[in-house]
C-alpha cells in the first residue's frame, strides 16, 4: 500500500470514527428530541416537582425551546 494511500485511511478511519462516537451525543438529540421531552417529564413526576419549583427565585420558568412559535 502506497505511503499516501496508508495516511489516507488513516486519517479515514480516525474521522469516521469521531463522527460515529459522536453521533449519539451531539447529532441524535437534534434529531429526535421527543425522548428527551418524556425523560425530563418522568423525573418531574417522579419527584413530584413542577418546573416552577425547581426555578431559580429571578429567573423567568424555563419554557420548551423545540415548541414552535406560533
Amino acid at each position: 500500500m502506497p505511503p499516501k494511500l496508508k495516511n489516507l485511511v488513516t486519517i479515514s478511519v480516525v474521522v469516521g470514527g469521531t463522527i460515529a462516537a459522536l453521533y449519539p451525543i451531539v447529532i441524535a438529540p437534534f434529531m429526535d428530541s421527543s425522548e428527551y421531552k418524556n425523560s425530563q417529564q418522568e423525573f418531574l413526576k417522579r419527584a413530584n416537582l413542577s418546573k416552577e419549583d425547581i426555578q431559580p427565585v429571578g429567573l423567568p420558568v424555563w419554557s420548551d425551546p423545540f415548541k414552535k412559535k406560533d
